[in-house]
Parts: structure tokens; C-alpha cells; sequence
């Protein structure tokens, strides 16, 4: 008689309070496969446009690794590898001519693991290096044939490329063996410069750039034998994270600059490092640990040529952030998530130049460039790690985003020039080191009993949005951010064993934009998009203590989205308007994939508040032109920050 996946995680044994490891020893070698639901985006530029896109594909992955555990903090090492399947062809200006191609042949990830677990269930997070084959085109004036290779336009990349990654998911124990995850990524390359096209000829030099999104589901085996082990209970008196310290900070960033100007723009990615100090205060309750950190960072600074003679230019003079954080002690691990504002001196340009020279150098025609104090949003998670009663070290992953600042010409009106500003916007995904000094251990709050989770819930929410949307063309290559705020409600259902809380919640919020810029003057070249309304119906997953739930989520986005590209403002939002062949639109609803993590606190039996962050993105939608061959391909995006209230039932 067979034996449901379902009914073996409802035969998970319950407990009544406590942080414990009830039965599963995490401890020795495994070996899994899974699918990868993966958003592959793709950005190529050129002194005549460029877009930047991608679609969501299926891709197998197969899983390697070794855990340690000590208590109830687990720790280790894994590796895996993906087939083929993500690829496709981005368009920009009609069916014969200018498109972006992406294929990742293969790739790799070794990464280091660090969690928690209670009772059957491990909530993780994890970062790492990811190694990619990829095969990368930018063709101009014809498909992917002869005929762009011989272009003076036309450049490629067949390398393999390095760049940084991080996830968060939650992994449940059906038998002595056998185990599930499901788990959110990210990963950034910086750019891969090139000037040559396929016939081997010197070309215009093309920055060509890469990332990731992608929610992955899977098995894993365990190699080393039964995982059942006694019951192990965590003392939260013996970690005491209450009260404030000080640290040090150290931060390698991948700095991605979009910008958007007349007869060219870009997206580029580069990396640095910085240093800063951070400093916080903690509140413990039982394992429960909240608080607020800020902190402050040095200059970060990237550049890189596109064309032979275009430049864009990208400095942080300052980061600073101030965010909540909440999260689980085990003793002398703290696992959190973290989010909240950031503020950042920028630098942000797109002109003509050379690697010698910045854009406040260059005074040229179509030069568009932005100086000043952004803020934005910041949001994470990581693991600290306590040396001895003073002094404890930790690791984050930090997402910082801005939306998009207006740029200025260097030039006047005194030449008979006309201004040509551009919008610019600025992102980073951080790898964090710090160490940190308490300054004197507050006493840790009484334990709270488990709140039991187990039920139907329906909910109220409001949400802060950078809505990102792409559509490149002829003219440029605009690629934006901007915050939005919306409403919405929610409803799902949870189902408890002992500290692990898994379930399903369905949303559904309000219309978010538009995010609109142009990028020749205020009438011309406008890039545009809105959702009209948007939802999701997710898995969520976490770990329990006392009032609070720290959970990992991820599912399938749904939006009516309205995203256009119009050589004038007076031919874009309406199809009978359309007067040029770089117009083009897509108005229509469309499916993709979500994933991010949350905090849940009770405050009585049945209400609760709640705090989650979330990535959204969807795949690029071929528009409606002029006519049947003119058209660009459409891409938007989503990073929410959520606040909301849920009523139980």
C-alpha cells in the first residue's frame, strides 16, 4: 500500500513549545535532483539601442553536499549542476534586425549552507560562487546567421562566466532518508566586455550582461544512512542576544547601472568592495530575537564602455541603511531575515567617454547624468555566530534598490544644443562580513508558549513596490525602477507539526505604476509599464517559536500589465496612436514566478501582523507594433516589501 508525500509530512510528530530537534540528524553526505523554475535575463547595448530580457524556463539540477550539526544549528557544503534549457532571443526593433541571444549551455554553483532546524524540518539560507557556460549574441541588422556575424554591429561571448549567488528555502524530512526543499535564488554576473563578431573582425565593443532569478523544488537522499536521532532541546538562556553592540563591516557588491539616453544606453554590472560599521540593538524572547541595525559603507565605484565611445559610469559615494530584523537563536547561531531603507550618494552617468574619463568629464551631445541622495529599500538574510560572550561574527546577503533618478546634460542651451536627460537607476546585490562587540547583554524575556498556526487565515495588506519594466529599441536601451504603493488582501491555510509551520497563501493587490521615464526629452522616447492588478499563490514553509514564524516562500505571479515604448509621447497608451516602426506594446495578463521570505508574530489567539519581502518576475512578452514586423519584446519586475494584519479562523 503506497504512502502519500503529504501524509508522511502530516505524520510528523507535534511538540507543544520549545525549539527542538525532534527526531532528524541532519549530520553526513546527500545526494538530490530537482527542477529549477529560472528567469534567465539577458542585456546587451550598442551605440544604437540594445534591450535587456529574458524568459522562464524549466531546468533540471542535480545536487551534491555535506551537512554538520551541532544542536540545532546545521551547517554545510553543496554544490550542484544544471543542464541546458534556458535560452531564447530578445528582439528590439522589428522582425528582421536587432535581437539579443542567451543560451546557458551548462552551470555550476558551489555554495556554503547555514540553518536551523526544528522538529523534522531545515530552514536555510546559503551563498556561493556559480560558474556559466553561456553563448551570447548581439545582432544587428539581421537574425542569427551569416549575415549578423559579418556586422560591424554584431558581438558575442562564448565563455564561461563567474558571478555570485544566494537562496533561502526551507527542506522537510519524510522518511530516515529522504527529504524535500523548495528554495528562492539569485545570482549576478558582472559584465563581459567584447569587440569582435563571428568572422573574427573588430567590431563596436558591446558590454554583455547576465543574471538569474529561480524558485527550485527537489529531493535529496541521504547518503550516510538513518537521520533519526534523540531529541535535542535548545536552553535559549544560554545565547543572550539581547541588548546593543557595535561591529565592523566589510561588503563585496555587484553594482548594476541602468541607463537610458538617446542613440544608445545600458545595463551594466561590475563588483567592488567596501568597508563600513554597523551597529544595532536586539530584543530576545525565548529563541524569538528582533531588533533594528543600521549601518554605513564606504565608496563603491564601476565603469564600462559600450560602443567604442560611450561610457557608463556608476559611483556610491556612501551607503547607509537602517533595517528591522528578526530571527531564531539556537543557542550561539542567530538565523534572521532583515529589511528596511537605504540612502546612497550617487554618481550615475551614461555619455560619450573612454575608460580614462568619467561622465562629469565629457560634455557631448547625448550625455545624461545624475548626482545625489537616493533612497530606496534594503532587505536580506543571514546567520551571526557567537565567539564568546562579547563577540560574534556573521554573514548576509543584502538586495539595495533605487528607483530611477532623472539625469541632466552637461551641456546648455547657450551651444543651440538641447538637453537630452536620461533616467538612471541603481541596484546591488551584497555578500556582508561583519563582526560585532556587545555592549552589555540585556536579560532574555520569558519564553512564550508555541501559537498554534494550523488553520484557515484571511488577511489586509499595503506594499511598497520597485516596479521595474524594459523595452528596448532603435533609439535606446531604457531599463527602470520605481516605487509604487498598493493594497490587497489574502487568504490561505497552514498546517502544524511541532515547530514546523508549512502552507499555502493566495493574494491578490491593487494596480502598481506606472513606472514611465523618457529618455530623449520630456516628449520623446517614452518607456512605460503598469499593472493593473497583480496576485500570487505561493507554498510558505518556516520554523516556529513561541509567537513568531520566520518562513521561506515562493509560487507563481500573476499581473495584468500594460507595457509600452513609443518614439513620442502622443503615440503611446492608445494601439489607434501608433505612428513609428519603434512602437510597440503589450497589454495583456501574464504568468511568473515569485519567491522571497517573512516574519509572522500573534499577537492574541487568532490576529497577527506580518512582514515579508518578495521578488516577482516575469518573462519578456512580445509587443504589438506598427505593423506586423515592428515590435520589441517587453520585460517587467517586481521587489516588494509587505506589512499586513492576518485573522484567523
Amino acid at each position: 500500500m503506497s504512502t502519500s508525500l503529504a501524509s508522511m509530512v502530516l505524520a510528523l510528530p507535534a511538540s507543544s513549545q520549545g525549539l527542538q530537534s525532534a527526531e532528524t540528524n541532519w549530520t553526513g553526505l546527500y545526494a538530490g535532483a530537482g527542477t529549477d523554475l529560472s528567469f534567465a535575463g539577458h542585456s546587451a547595448s550598442t551605440d544604437y539601442g540594445g534591450t535587456y530580457g529574458g524568459y522562464i524556463d524549466p531546468v533540471a539540477t542535480a545536487t551534491f553536499g555535506r551537512n554538520w550539526q551541532s544542536g540545532n544549528l546545521v551547517y554545510g557544503i553543496e554544490s550542484s549542476v544544471s543542464g541546458p534549457g534556458r535560452d531564447g532571443e530578445i528582439d528590439w526593433y522589428d522582425d528582421d534586425s536587432y535581437q539579443n541571444r542567451y543560451e546557458w549551455n551548462w552551470s555550476a554553483t558551489l555554495r556554503g549552507r547555514v540553518g536551523v532546524t526544528a522538529g523534522d524540518v531545515l530552514l536555510y539560507s546559503a551563498a556561493g560562487v556559480t560558474v556559466a557556460d553561456v553563448t551570447l549574441d548581439a545582432c544587428e541588422q539581421g537574425r542569427f546567421d551569416d549575415t549578423c556575424a559579418a556586422n560591424s554591429y554584431s558581438t558575442f561571448v562564448d565563455d564561461r562566466l563567474k558571478g555570485f549567488t544566494a537562496a533561502i528555502g526551507a527542506e522537510a524530512a519524510f522518511t530516515d532518508r529522504l527529504s524535500g526543499f523548495l528554495e528562492y535564488s539569485t545570482t549576478a554576473f558582472e559584465a563581459e566586455v567584447v569587440g569582435q563578431n563571428r568572422n573574427g573582425a573588430d567590431t563596436e565593443v558591446t558590454p554583455h550582461g547576465i543574471n538569474s532569478e529561480a524558485l527550485r523544488v527537489g529531493l535529496n537522499y541521504s547518503l550516510g544512512g538513518s537521520r533519526r536521532s534523540d531529541p535535542v532541546t535548545v536552553n535559549a538562556a544560554d545565547s543572550m542576544w539581547g541588548g546593543g553592540y557595535v561591529g565592523l563591516l566589510g561588503t563585496y557588491g555587484m553594482l548594476t547601472n541602468h541607463s537610458g539616453l538617446y542613440y544608445g544606453g545600458t545595463r551594466t554590472t561590475i563588483a567592488d568592495q567596501t568597508l563600513g560599521v554597523v551597529g544595532g540593538y536586539n530584543v530576545q524572547r525565548g529563541n524569538f530575537v528582533y531588533g533594528l541595525e543600521a549601518d554605513v559603507s564606504g565608496a563603491m565605484e564601476a565603469d564600462k564602455i559600450w560602443g567604442d565611445d560611450y561610457l557608463s559610469d556608476h559611483s556610491w559615494n556612501w551607503l547607509t541603511t537602517i533595517r528591522g530584523r528578526a530571527g531564531i537563536s539556537t543557542g550561539s547561531a542567530l538565523f534572521y531575515t532583515t529589511a528596511g531603507l537605504a540612502f546612497a550618494d550617487l554618481e550615475l552617468g551614461a555619455c560619450e567617454g573612454d575608460a580614462d574619463e568619467t561622465c562629469a568629464d565629457s560634455g557631448a551631445d547625448y550625455d545624461s547624468r545624475y548626482s545625489g541622495v537616493s533612497t530606496g529599500l534594503a532587505a536580506g538574510f543571514g546567520v551571526a555566530v557567537r565567539l564568546n560572550e562579547r563577540t560574534a561574527v556573521n554573514a548576509e546577503y543584502t538586495y539595495v534598490g533605487f528607483p530611477f533618478e532623472t539625469g541632466a546634460d552637461a551641456l546648455t542651451e547657450t551651444d543651440g544644443e538641447s538637453d537630452y536627460p536620461g533616467p538612471h537607476t541603481a541596484e546591488a546585490q551584497m555578500f556582508r562580513i561583519g563582526v560585532t562587540y556587545s555592549l552589555g547583554t540585556a536579560s532574555s524575556g520569558r519564553a512564550e508558549p508555541l501559537h498554534d498556526w494550523s488553520g484557515y487565515y484571511a488577511g489586509l495588506f499595503a506594499s511598497g513596490n520597485l516596479l521595474g519594466v524594459a523595452g528596448g529599441s532603435y533609439y535606446g536601451n531604457p531599463s527602470i525602477m520605481e516605487e509604487h504603493g498598493a493594497f490587497g488582501v489574502n487568504a490561505g491555510r497552514n498546517w502544524e507539526r511541532g515547530n514546523f509551520v508549512f502552507g499555502v497563501d493566495a493574494e491578490i493587490q491593487s494596480g502598481t505604476g506606472p513606472t514611465a521615464s523618457t529618455y530623449y526629452d520630456e516628449d520623446d522616447y517614452l518607456n512605460s509599464g503598469e499593472w493593473n492588478w497583480s496576485g500570487a499563490i505561493r507554498a510558505r514553509a518556516g520554523i516556529a517559536t513561541g509567537n513568531a514564524l520566520i518562513f521561506a516562500t515562493g509560487g507563481v505571479a500573476i499581473a495584468d500589465t500594460d507595457l509600452w515604448h513609443c518614439y513620442e509621447l502622443e503615440e503611446c497608451f492608445d494601439p489607434s496612436d501608433l505612428n513609428d516602426e519603434s512602437d510597440s506594446y503589450f497589454e495583456d495578463v501574464q504568468y511568473g514566478l515569485t519567491g522571497g521570505f517573512g516574519v509572522e508574530y500573534a499577537i492574541n489567539d487568532s490576529t497577527s501582523i506580518i512582514g515579508e519581502y518578495r521578488m516577482t518576475q516575469f518573462g519578456a512578452q512580445r509587443g504589438d507594433g506598427l505593423t506586423d514586423d515592428d515590435y520589441a519584446d517587453h520585460t517587467t519586475w517586481s521587489q516588494m516589501v509587505k506589512v499586513g494584519v492576518n485573522y484567523s479562523f
